[in-house]
């Protein structure tokens, strides 16, 4: 098990004043009552009900667009929250720390399916190749800290991404700003041009995490290819929803792994074959119905994520309970 210590470098434009005005007001309030875990947990399930909200939209329009709204800035509080509790109360752990990191991935990811919902989207390959850059952009930093032991925060992080969503939701409750989000009077929507922008602030974020990394072997090139190939497949085969999940939770994988790798034994592994060559198998034989691939896919997937974050708390829990001895 390796000994742990979380260290940091930089940190995004607006978390200095969310934790100074906000966080740490809200953690007086809380105190010790609550472990700073289970406000990442909470956090982490206001925006997957986000998520379901903006698939089944169970309330009127505008009441939907103000839960969204709300359920991603409780989620946005809460992932400062635990992190400022975590420190004052010195309960900074590896599980905090799986916790927060494995799941920002998906939350992001979460994210971009929300918009894809509510929004005119006249060209869904924009957003999966913003999902891909997306995946590439968390697994190079999560590379960087298991090869330096070192997190390092750009100036523009999910936490600016998430203000701006909130601001568009609410901003949308008015109809001819909503109108214009979605028909600007250009060939794309307002959210396919921020997404344009997005694919070249992860590039670019991407490129100078890779000048960073000492010693980066043939996994994370592997990774790179592998999921290329999953997204083309993918977006060849099946829907853009699909083609969206696939590619996260397959990114999700490796990550985790990643993680996992950083925080209990510092072993690299590698990323999963199985996806990319079913994937390759299906694409030029249909030797199943495409539904019936998907299905298998994400069964497979989510089985796998179940297992590695199972493995990964029964590690951490076994290192710990040996600790206090």
């Amino acid at each position: 098990m390796n000994v742990y210590e979380y260290r940091t470098r930089g940190n995004s434009y607006l978390t200095p004043i969310i934790e100074k005005l906000i966080a740490k007001p809200i953690t007086r309030l809380i105190g010790e009552k609550v472990n700073p875990n289970i406000i990442s947990v909470a956090g982490h399930l206001a925006i997957y009900l986000a998520l379901w909200l903006s698939f089944f939209k169970i309330f009127d329009s505008h009441y939907n667009l103000i839960a969204i709204a709300v359920l991603v800035t409780f989620q946005a509080l809460c992932d400062k929250v635990d992190g400022v509790l975590a420190r004052i109360l010195e309960k900074s752990s590896p599980m905090g720390e799986f916790i927060d990191h494995f799941f920002e991935l998906f939350n992001q990811g979460a994210l971009l399916l929300i918009f894809y919902n509510l929004y005119t989207i006249h060209e869904p390959v924009i957003l999966i190749i913003l999902m891909v850059a997306i995946v590439l952009r968390n697994m190079v930093k999560y590379y960087e800290h298991y090869k330096t032991n070192m997190l390092v925060y750009s100036k523009v992080a999910f936490m600016e991404i998430k203000v701006v969503a909130v601001v568009i939701l609410l901003l949308s409750l008015v109809p001819s700003i909503e109108n214009f989000i979605n028909f600007p009077g250009l060939a794309y929507s307002v959210i396919e041009i921020i997404s344009v922008l997005l694919i070249g602030g992860n590039l670019v974020g991407i490129l100078m995490n890779i000048r960073r990394i000492p010693q980066i072997t043939y996994g994370m090139w592997l990774f790179i290819g592998l999921l290329v190939i999953v997204a083309v497949t993918n977006t060849l085969l099946n829907n853009s929803i699909a083609a969206l999940f696939i590619i996260l939770t397959y990114g999700g994988l490796y990550v985790g792994r990643l993680l996992s790798t950083q925080l209990v034994d510092g072993i690299e592994r590698s990323p999963d074959f199985f996806l990319p060559l079913f994937l390759i198998i299906q694409y030029f034989l249909r030797f199943i119905d495409n539904t019936n691939a998907l299905h298998l896919m994400v069964i497979y997937l989510c089985v796998n994520i179940i297992l590695l974050t199972t493995k990964t708390f029964g590690a951490l829990n076994k290192a710990k309970e040996e600790a206090s001895k």
